[in-house]
């Protein structure tokens, strides 16, 4: 994936989207799939924004029973189904867990008959031929079987718990970076630090956009037919006839502390005096905790705070004092903005349906804005988009539709075994497991980075070569421009906590040199990816020394 910013310019468009997110990169994908000439641009990096900020749970719609909306149900049983066929190596099923208290409707008899009607309505969850992404059926567990799994929890009233499955994606960032490089790899144009800044509008009708690009400090013009905006909270006034309500924000905030429990269930913990509910995830050998939400009317206004997560912090181990988390347990802070509910003045509540803006209501035709709320449908949103376009468009079969590149597996485990047994004489078994849950069957074009062979490389320079060629291919093959791009975004390197120095001068040092970055540059980077972990009690440190060497 090459940023190609004269096919941008010299090619006019059907669709140009804007905004790198999981809404913007869905509806690249399926605008790719469907024929369209797509472009995208995003301000930042891809998935620098809220699509990264999340649990990374892909929702099953079990949530949905309690409002009986079957239709919600079986779309986010599709879509997780859909996201597990193009993607296995990033998506895989979850086991959740959820102490069960009482006899009202949150009991244990209302929970059963729940569980039995969703183990119903998503019956056909589990046609995908990779039995790797099995899905088990929901069910209740006694007493003794919750507090075994969540020790110390609440015992007043407490009569069992229930057992669900919906499906977690271990790096949130590189599926939206793949959903990108495989429209790119259909014919699609896209490209980062770019910024949208007004609409061509010829006669009432858009003809394009004029935009910045951050790296040239040049300005250039867009084509297209069709503009629409996936831009979350950072939607600025493309024209000032454009009379489009602005959208209400509340910012939501998740941690990811010191792994809580030795199990890989996910866990919803309420707190039975005031009904707040807490979920708890395993991800690597550490938990994401969230979340709680604030009014942030105007988004670009709010700052979060180490209040923030210290209230997160208190509010959970008031509900599970057994948890005991402290400031120091922080590894990362997880934040971004979702919009609000129409009640905005009265509750810290999200919106629930997602809403596509017509341009045309307006005056203005062919600009559509895209409001999105749930990472699990974007892409059915993004189908539900092109049909407004084109009534005529129809949406593909899950397996018509080609996967993802890296999702180019049959069969998870078996590709994970084989993986194993060809590199486990060279790298460690936590180091293959991070190639197969990040890249997939894009492995070999990872590895064609290395220096030389695996054979040839010394044993305690492995680690290093490898991840020298992760950076190597983060540049060349997946439009990595900044120091944060990596560490963040196309690696595992800091995405869950305080890089190691070593790791981080190291990939500043390679960075550097393929970029040609100066020291001046190489401090800028630095700060920049300090930034990331500035609500957390620990420091960066620049080591003048070592990034020089």
């Amino acid at each position: 994936m090459k940023r190609d910013l004269n096919k941008l310019s010299e090619n006019k468009h059907d669709i140009l989207i804007i905004g790198g997110g999981i809404y913007g990169a869905t509806l690249l994908w399926s605008a790719s799939v469907a024929g369209y000439s797509a472009a995208l641009i995003e301000q930042n990096d891809f998935a620098s924004g809220t699509s990264a900020n999340s649990q990374k749970i892909i929702h099953g719609g079990l949530r949905y029973l309690q409002n009986l909306d079957f239709l919600r149900i079986r779309q986010s049983v599709s879509e997780r189904k859909r996201l597990m066929w193009l993607a296995p190596h990033l998506v895989s099923p979850l086991p959740c867990i959820m102490p069960l208290y009482g006899y009202k409707l949150k009991g244990k008899e209302s929970l059963s008959c729940a569980i039995k009607l969703y183990n119903l309505i998503s019956a056909d969850r589990n046609n995908l031929p990779d039995r790797s992404k099995y899905i088990p059926n929901g069910k209740i567990l006694n007493k003794k079987k919750i507090n075994d799994l969540l020790p110390g929890i609440e015992q007043k009233n407490l009569r069992g718990g229930v057992l669900w499955f919906d499906a977690f994606c271990n790096n949130t960032e590189r599926l939206i970076i793949s959903f990108i490089k495989s429209a790119v790899n259909i014919g699609c144009s896209a490209a980062n630090y770019v910024k949208a800044e007004k609409l061509i509008i010829d006669n009432n009708d858009v003809k394009g956009v004029e935009v910045f690009d951050k790296l040239s400090q040049n300005h250039f013009q867009i084509k297209a037919e069709k503009v629409i905006a996936c831009t979350g909270s950072d939607l600025i006034d493309l024209n000032e006839k454009l009379n489009i309500p602005k959208q209400k924000y509340v910012a939501g905030i998740n941690v990811v502390v010191k792994r809580m429990f030795p199990h890989n269930y996910a866990a919803g913990i309420e707190n039975p005096e005031n009904n707040r509910l807490y979920f708890v995830a395993p991800w690597k050998d550490k938990t994401i905790l969230g979340t709680d939400w604030y009014p942030a009317p105007e988004p670009e206004n709010f700052v979060f705070k180490k209040i923030h997560v210290r209230k997160l912090l208190n509010n959970f181990n008031e509900t599970y004092p057994q948890a005991n988390l402290t400031y120091d347990d922080v590894e990362f802070v997880h934040k971004g903005f979702v919009p609000a509910a129409d009640n905005f003045e009265n509750s810290n509540s999200t919106l629930s349906h997602f809403r596509i803006i017509n341009g045309a209501k307006s005056g203005i035709n062919g600009f559509y804005k895209l409001v999105g709320v749930k990472y699990t449908t974007a892409l059915n949103v993004a189908d539900t988009l092109l049909r407004a376009i084109n009534p005529g468009f129809k949406k593909m079969s899950i397996k018509s539709q080609p996967k993802l590149i890296g999702g180019e597996i049959v069969n998870l485990n078996e590709f994970k075994n084989k993986t194993h047994e060809k590199y486990q004489a060279f790298y460690s078994n936590q180091e293959i497991d991070s190639l197969v849950y990040n890249y997939g069957s894009e492995i070999s074009n990872v590895l064609s980075h290395l220096n030389s062979s695996a054979e040839n490389i010394e044993k305690k320079d492995k680690y290093y070569e490898l991840l020298r060629a992760k950076v190597i291919f983060a540049i060349e093959d997946e439009m990595a421009l900044h120091l944060d791009d990596v560490i963040l975004r196309r690696t595992d390197i800091g995405s869950s906590g305080l890089p190691d120095d070593k790791e981080l001068d190291f990939t500043l040092k390679i960075m550097a040199e393929e970029l040609d970055w100066d020291e001046t540059k190489r401090f800028e980077e630095i700060q920049k990816v300090e930034s990331y972990y500035s609500l957390l009690n620990k420091n960066l440190v620049y080591k003048q020394n070592l990034v020089l060497t």
